[in-house]
């Protein structure tokens, strides 16, 4: 009985001792455990607070001169609208050109490229492509223009001033040139009316008397200018023949006019005047 007594309390003692063992082992786990995130996270606090001054330390203001080359880029297609804004993307490159200068510099502190570089390209662009549009919408006029009046001349050449005369006449309330518009004259008084006078003028006169005797060119482009929907190009015109051998010439300044319908998209074009016995200034020393 004694000995039973005694094997138990041995295995007691050893289970308190076992236990107090493992008690002391997790306590030390636990706390290890949290010491690591406690250092876990004071170093990624730390880091982050690093990144932060490192961003602060490299951060570089954009130009102001880059930005602002940006900005006339973007307005650059203003310049579409006429020659008085012209000047706006070439004012644009010279604003790119000191930027791109500026960043160059080797103490430079700000950044901006990108945006010089574009408002650069738009400016160029759009600077070359306003006068470009404008000549080239200004050259079909002057051809336009041209192949109206040569086929006025030719009208008159071929003994029709009655289609001649419709030329002269607005493009919505001209009749049309064909086989009947000798029975619209007959039935309109005002039309006939202004026929006859229109033959009487000494231009027409002498164009028809001269018939395919006469030798038309384009001698030069007088102006021509635009005003909301209407164009009206100048332009002078050399008729030479030949009488008792001899090479003679006169001169003639046609006013044409071009009429655009907003609303259809069409235009028309009419000879507004003629006149005739005109010497060019580089003939008349």
């Amino acid at each position: 009985m004694a000995a039973l007594r005694t094997c138990l309390s041995r295995n007691v003692i050893e289970g308190i001792v076992l236990f107090g063992t493992r008690t002391d082992t997790a306590q030390d786990e636990v706390s290890k455990s949290v010491v690591d995130k406690a250092v876990d996270s004071s170093s990624r606090q730390f880091g982050m607070a690093a990144a932060e001054v490192a961003d602060q330390d490299n951060y570089r203001a954009v130009s102001r001169w880059a930005v602002a080359s940006l900005l006339f880029g973007l307005a650059s297609p203003l310049a579409l609208i006429g020659p008085f804004v012209w000047l706006l993307p070439w004012l644009g490159v010279a604003v790119a050109v000191v930027a791109l200068r500026r960043l160059a510099e080797p103490e430079s502190e700000t950044i901006g490229r990108g945006a010089a570089l574009t408002g650069l390209a738009l400016c160029l662009v759009l600077g070359t492509a306003a006068p470009t549009r404008q000549m080239t919408f200004h050259w079909y006029l002057h051809r336009e223009a041209r192949d109206v009046a040569l086929y006025w001349f030719k009208l008159l050449a071929n003994n029709e001033p009655h289609k001649a005369y419709q030329l002269e006449q607005l493009p919505a309330t001209r009749a049309p040139l064909d086989e009947h518009l000798w029975d619209h004259y007959r039935a309109n008084e005002d039309d006939r009316t202004g026929l006859e006078a229109f033959v009487s003028k000494p231009v027409v006169h002498a164009l028809l008397a001269l018939g395919p005797a006469a030798h038309v060119h384009l001698w030069q482009r007088e102006g021509q200018g635009t005003r909301g929907n209407r164009a009206e190009v100048v332009q002078l015109y050399a008729i030479s023949y030949r009488q008792k051998g001899q090479r003679k010439t006169f001169f003639c300044l046609m006013t044409l006019e071009r009429i655009s319908d907003r609303k259809t998209g069409r235009f028309g074009w009419y000879v507004k005047d003629v006149d005739g016995g005109v010497v060019p200034p580089s003939l008349s020393g």
